[in-house]
């Protein structure tokens, strides 16, 4: 598994796991098609495609979820282990955070 196409260098950020909602960010519109999520930020106008992996986890959080909550659902769908799964979706989040695609409420 992977979680989209896109790739930045790590940031250094502090995932809440229990507490913090993530969500989709108010400035994108998207569309899942062909097992792909495809958002458009609508202030750039720029398009950026998201792989099957990254489907799943946008359909958990299209309505707001905890992380421990898209966690959950994303380890009954895929084999591995909690922690290489979380250290993973820590890092995907972190990334659409950074190209503001989504809003992390605490």
């Amino acid at each position: 598994y992977s979680f989209g196409v896109i790739m930045l260098r790590p940031l250094m950020l502090t995932m809440r796991r229990v507490c913090m909602t993530i969500k989709p960010s108010k400035n994108i519109s998207w569309q899942i098609y062909d097992n792909a999520v495809y958002i458009l930020d609508e202030r750039s106008e720029h398009m950026r495609k998201i792989d099957e992996a990254g489907m799943y986890f946008w359909q958990i959080i299209k309505d707001g979820a905890t992380f421990e909550e898209v966690l959950l659902k994303l380890l009954e769908i895929y084999a591995v282990t909690r922690q290489d799964l979380e250290t993973s979706l820590q890092q995907f989040i972190r990334e659409l955070q950074e190209y503001e695609m989504v809003e992390i409420l605490e």
